[in-house]
């Protein structure tokens, strides 16, 4: 029985291993492969320990000032059999290397190095752009980045306190920027309709209208007009928002809209009898992905709705950003600060969005990293049209919507 037990692990690992016979090439492509040591090596080397922490992450670090993608990422280092030892953060040998590292080095490698930067140089002199919640985050380096471009822009702030600091912030960065803070609080309707009626004044046409401003996973509270917040905000707002200022964007012979959603929007649910999760049904986590879930299905229902019109709409997941949307869970702070991306790297997809010219005769799509998302990889609830429909009619309704604005 011993014999046959060898016997068959001699063949398991000297005879039936079978050859790779293809020729593909992957020209271009950047493969990061973690091997215990290169002697003489015939390729680029980076320094990594996988028994620390800290070598991991200085590691992915060093990478992500390197490069801006990685194709193919081949965990291949290990450590066998050996004695009792301990890593350097004091984890046995064989599972804090061969497990702890590799995935920590797995994870950062999704956070760090795989976000593409959007790199065309396109300027967008004399256009209009409006951008929610641009006094901090994704949103304040959006308009840093277009008035960079150009741009004319407005940023819709709660807070004109902070609005007015990030005015000041970016006219120090780049002095011919173009650049006014209006007040906008999404989470009153009443404030919307203002901040439309005061852009309306000032301005007489709205080339980009970004939807970028939210809340995420708040206790239970509730907007001025009693909805959930974040769905009266993330959603509600924008909805009430964007149609207030559709009139100014058939102005431009194109014009585009773009709505910051969320990876989240996977798990989302549209509960149409409780839409607003009352009566025991509130779950802050649940809630996100269901206002980020509406982000998706406005957007393919704007596409729907404005054929013709010239005006294009997209959605966008834009990685996970050192943001002050965590700033409602404490546990969250470490995570942030160790691994989120930066907002300049969080907006390169809405400037992709934005920007891009290839995207001119796309609308209603859901884009990540720079690239659109595929329809077949979708949710099937994000691209249902009949849940489109009723989310519409719905959301109309709630915030009141003016006859002469409904498309």
């Amino acid at each position: 029985m011993l014999w046959f037990s060898m016997s068959e692990f001699l063949s398991v690992f000297l005879c039936l291993r079978r050859r790779y016979s293809s020729d593909k090439r992957v020209d271009g492509q950047v493969v990061v492969i973690t091997v215990v040591s290169a002697k003489k090596p015939h390729f680029n080397t980076l320094q990594l320990d996988l028994c620390s922490l800290q070598s991991v992450r200085h590691f992915a670090k060093e990478l992500s000032q390197l490069e801006s993608k990685v194709d193919i990422l081949i965990n291949n280092a290990g450590v066998m059999i050996c004695p009792e030892w301990q890593t350097t953060d004091g984890f046995e040998m064989q599972f804090g290397t061969n497990h702890l590292e590799i995935q920590m080095s797995e994870f950062l490698s999704v956070f760090l190095c795989l976000r593409r930067r959007y790199s065309s140089d396109k300027r967008v002199d004399g256009q209009v752009v409006v951008i929610t919640g641009g006094n901090s985050g994704i949103g304040k380096e959006t308009a840093f980045q277009l008035t960079l471009r150009g741009a004319k822009v407005y940023i819709g702030c709660r807070d004109m306190r902070k609005g007015d600091m990030a005015v000041h912030d970016i006219q120090a960065m780049n002095p011919k920027a173009d650049i006014t803070a209006l007040q906008l609080d999404l989470c009153s309707l009443q404030s919307v309709r203002h901040f439309a009626k005061e852009l309306s004044q000032l301005e007489s046409k709205v080339d980009i209208l970004i939807n970028n401003a939210g809340v995420m996973i708040c206790p239970e509270w509730q907007t001025t007009d009693g909805f959930e917040m974040q769905f009266g905000t993330n959603h509600l707002g924008h909805f009430l928002l964007t149609l207030h200022l559709i009139p100014l964007m058939k102005s431009p012979t194109k014009a585009r809209i773009i709505n910051l959603s969320s990876v989240f929007h996977t798990i989302g649910e549209i509960n149409f009898q409780n839409i607003n999760l009352r009566n025991g049904a509130y779950n802050p986590y649940q809630a996100y992905a269901n206002s980020k879930l509406c982000n998706v299905i406005f957007t393919k229902q704007l596409a729907t709705r404005l054929q013709g019109t010239g005006i294009t709409a997209y959605c966008l997941h834009p990685g996970v950003v050192k943001t002050q949307l965590f700033q409602h869970k404490l546990w969250a702070q470490f995570l942030i600060h160790l691994l989120f991306m930066s907002p300049e790297m969080g907006c390169q997809t809405t400037l992709y969005c934005a920007l891009d010219d290839q995207l001119a005769n796309e609308s209603g799509f859901y884009y990540d990293n720079c690239r659109r998302v595929s329809p077949n990889r979708m949710v099937r609830r994000a691209t249902d049209d009949s849940i489109g429909r009723q989310l519409w009619e719905l959301s109309a309704d709630l915030v009141a919507l003016e006859t002469r604005l409904n498309i």
